[in-house]
């Protein structure tokens, strides 16, 4: 429907000036507020309408109704186009000449039930305001809930807003002018006379209050606000603000435009006290360049008491707190003084804010009375540098990593020297590991100092092989240490991907086994980090030859700096087997720079093991021993397999006996094994076996020696090197001198026995000196003649050494 149509739809229903208005009438689809729900249920009845006006795109007309209980409202309604809809607005004026009701006012009857009733201390005002001829204002900030709050504030100013409590839409009496605009009830009226506290007192006021109509329940949301002058001593200052009211007391929130002040004693009117900087830090109690800002005064208008004065007063002067590192400008000292006139019971608090730089972002700080302490945080919006941070507050560290700060926030006690901080942190922090990067996220720093002394710490999160680690890395190294959250486990598996990319190679395919209680630390500059671990369960292990069954494991990863430009990466695997219940311990061991691993382990008890039983496990087939080592026993054992090349070294002790028939038999205290591939794609193995001990010869001649067997690149034999210890005595058929015999003094050594491809070698020197000659012979003959044999199939040569003191000569071979 246009809006002609909608004009001559009017003017037709229009009948001798009344109108029935309704939305269905008009068909219109958006109607304001909460006249939309009466329009749907009811028409409205106008009278004395007067001609309707189509105008500039919108139709106007008025006249008057009876809304809200209030007979011949005049009302103004407005009809436009809005995005092709018909919308009708339209506003009341409640111009009162109505008289007030002779009756004492009751409370709502919820209030009346209540504890909290009203008593007639309150009451009798306003009943007394309502009976007089011509009544004067009380102002009340009940305008809903359920309680009558009336609020003198001096006698004679005054308005009053009465419900009836029989009929909560019925606004018996208004004693002003009122207007009804946009869903609101409005109030605005000039307040004769003054209100007079103590030493302050107010004047010139105007009073302004709206609240929120509703076709369902009373007026609501009301908001009252207040405009005057002020006065207090020589201060004279305009009141704007809102009055809010708390338990019988009504608090007054304004601001100023910048209110010189001269000195704290400027305001001993207003808060009681003669010098309201008396109460501040040292160097703030002089400031004299103040600016009032704002003000909350509140007063309880039943007694007539004033009960809270609140100020917000700026300074130009800055703070110094502990010299060189904090200086707060933009200072406002934000003051309440509790009943400033009553001397017993007056309380004074004030906090100081501020604006602070700190590594070059703006820091809000706050201080708090009677210490000061300073709190503060980094404004919205703004960030700072972790590296120019440690830089002012830490000087001399170094390595700190290039990370953004979001959040700051902070403690500082100007007494005491102590500050300590709390950052969060923006941005991540990467660290090179050589194999992979850590990315550390959710990260926070931690900094505090004492007496010139500081300490730092950075929490945060990283993820490592699929689990979260939390981290912990302290200044002034900014090494790291980590664990995993929540007691997880890690697996060795993705453990082993992610650190040690080609171990595969060496040791196969490993299994889904987790690590638990794991340990990182990382020294983040030169990406050094050692990882430690333990693993509960069994690991089979693979050897190439056979494979063992590991348990007690626990693992060790690092990667050290081995010179100026270059790091290495080793991994430690320890754990224990066990053979023919004999328990070793066991080390894998990654080494230097390529993919190296070594097998090593050592019997952890005493108990012997056999020699043939302990190699069947680590010994490539086709390789046998001498049949005289098989029932071999042995203890103290230490191994060692390269994995890589399988190549085999064992050492151990024995107390076994061994027989040779050729040769004799040897009492074995030491015994060497060793393998190693002939070739590196080979499945062929050269070995060498050594056995050291006492040699019993056939003859019965015993010597101390090592028996070695081997099959290496220089054939297949055997060898043994006995040695003497002690020489032998031997006395000569001569005369006695000085009745003693003439002795030879023989000692075998070195000697060697050899066979090699069938073939035997022997080779031995000896050693001879006399005892007890006559001293011509002694000063001739020298002390040690030696001697060299040596014998094989081909030959046998003997050569004779120093045998007189003053001259060498050699006897040629034989």
């Amino acid at each position: 429907m246009s809006l002609d149509q909608i004009k001559q739809k009017l003017e037709k229903e229009l009948n001798s000036g009344n109108l029935l208005i309704g939305k269905k009438v008009l068909g219109l689809s958006g109607i304001e507020g909460q006249f939309e729900q009466l329009l749907n249920t009811k028409k409205i009845k106008l009278t004395q309408v007067k001609n309707i006006q189509l105008k500039d795109l919108q139709i106007s007309f008025s006249g008057k109704t009876t809304l809200f209980n209030i007979p011949s409202l005049e009302i103004f309604f407005i009809l436009k186009e809005i995005n092709n809809k018909i919308q009708l607005t339209f506003t009341a004026d409640l111009v009162s000449s109505w008289k007030f009701k002779k009756t004492k006012p009751q409370p709502p009857a919820a209030l009346r039930n209540s504890d909290s009733s009203l008593d007639n201390n309150l009451l009798e005002p306003l009943f007394t305001q309502l009976t007089i001829e011509k009544p004067t204002f009380i102002f009340s900030t009940y305008i809903y809930q359920h309680d009558v709050f009336n609020l003198q504030i001096k006698k004679g100013l005054s308005f009053v807003w009465v419900v009836d409590d029989s009929d909560p839409l019925n606004i018996s009496a208004f004693a002003a002018p009122l207007k009804v605009k946009d869903s609101k009830l409005l109030f605005s009226t000039d307040l004769p006379g003054e209100i007079q506290f103590g030493t302050i007192t107010f004047k010139q006021l105007r009073l302004d209050l709206s609240s929120r109509l509703s076709l369902d329940l009373p007026p609501s949301d009301s908001s009252l606000s207040i405009k005057g002058v002020l006065t207090a001593g020589t201060l004279v200052m305009d009141v704007e603000g809102r009055l809010e009211a708390d338990d019988f007391n009504m608090m007054l929130s304004g601001e100023f435009r910048n209110m010189s002040i001269n000195g704290f004693a400027a305001l001993k009117h207003l808060t009681g006290i003669n010098n309201l900087g008396s109460f501040l830090p040292q160097k703030l109690k002089a400031a004299s360049d103040l600016t009032l800002k704002e003000i909350k005064f509140g007063f309880n208008p039943l007694s007539g008491t004033v009960t809270t004065v609140g100020l917000g007063i700026s300074a130009i002067k800055e703070w110094s707190i502990l010299p060189g590192l904090f200086e707060i400008k933009n200072i406002l000292f934000l003051s309440e003084v509790k009943y400033p006139l009553d001397v017993d019971k007056r309380k004074v608090n004030i906090m100081i804010r501020g604006i602070m730089k700190i590594a070059g972002g703006d820091v809000g700080v706050t201080a708090l009375m009677p210490d000061y302490s300073v709190y503060g945080e980094l404004l919205a919006q703004q960030t700072i540098k972790l590296r120019r941070f440690i830089q002012e507050f830490a000087p001399g560290v170094q390595n700190v990593p290039q990370l953004d700060i979001d959040q700051l926030g902070f403690r500082i006690d100007p007494t005491g020297n102590v500050y300590s901080m709390q950052m969060g942190i923006a941005s991540d922090w990467t660290i090179d590991l050589g194999v992979t990067n850590m990315v550390a996220r959710q990260l926070f720093f931690n900094f505090s100092s004492s007496n010139g002394s500081f300490e730092g710490e950075i929490k945060g999160v990283f993820g490592l092989a699929g689990s979260d680690f939390l981290l912990t890395s302290k200044i002034p190294e900014f090494s790291i240490s980590a664990s995993l959250v929540n007691d997880q486990t890690i697996s060795l598996k993705e453990l082993f991907k992610e650190l040690l990319k080609d171990h595969h190679a060496v040791l196969g395919k490993l299994p889904a086994l987790n690590i638990s209680e794991p340990k990182l630390s990382v020294t983040p500059k030169s990406g050094e980090f050692e990882f430690v671990g333990a693993c509960h369960d069994t690991w089979n292990f693979p050897l190439g030859i056979a494979s063992l069954d590991l348990t007690d494991i626990s693992l060790r990863i690092k990667r050290t700096k081995i010179s100026a430009t270059k790091k290495q990466i080793t991994a430690d695997i320890k754990g224990r087997f066990s053979l023919d219940s004999t328990t070793f311990d066991m080390n894998v061991e990654k080494y230097g720079d390529a993919n190296d691993w070594k097998f090593t382990a050592q019997i952890k008890e005493n108990s012997p093991i056999d020699l043939t039983t302990f190699l069947t496990n680590f010994m490539p087939a086709g390789i046998s021993l001498p049949a005289e080592m098989a029932s071999l026993k042995i203890k103290e054992v230490e191994l060692t397999m390269d994995l890589g090349t399988q190549d085999l070294s064992v050492k151990a002790k024995t107390v076994s006996q061994i027989n040779f028939a050729a040769l004799g038999s040897v009492k074995a205290t030491d015994i060497e094994f060793q393998i190693k591939k002939k070739a590196h794609n080979s499945s062929k193995y050269y070995w060498r076996l050594k056995v050291s001990g006492q040699m019993n010869l056939a003859n019965g001649f015993a010597l101390q020696g090592a028996l070695e067997c081997y099959d290496d690149e220089q054939g297949t034999g055997f060898m043994f090197t006995p040695e003497m210890s002690t020489p032998i005595k031997i006395p000569l058929p001569l005369p006695q001198y000085k009745g003693e015999d003439i002795c030879l003094n023989l000692m075998l050594g070195p000697l060697a026995i050899a066979g090699k491809n069938n073939k035997i070698n022997f080779k031995a020197g000896v050693t001879v000196g006399f005892v007890n000659i006559p001293e011509f012979f002694d000063n001739i003959i020298a002390d040690d003649i030696t001697a060299a044999f040596e014998a094989n199939e081909k030959a046998f040569s003997l050569v004779l050494d120093r045998v007189f003191e003053d001259a060498e000569f050699q006897i040629p071979p034989i």
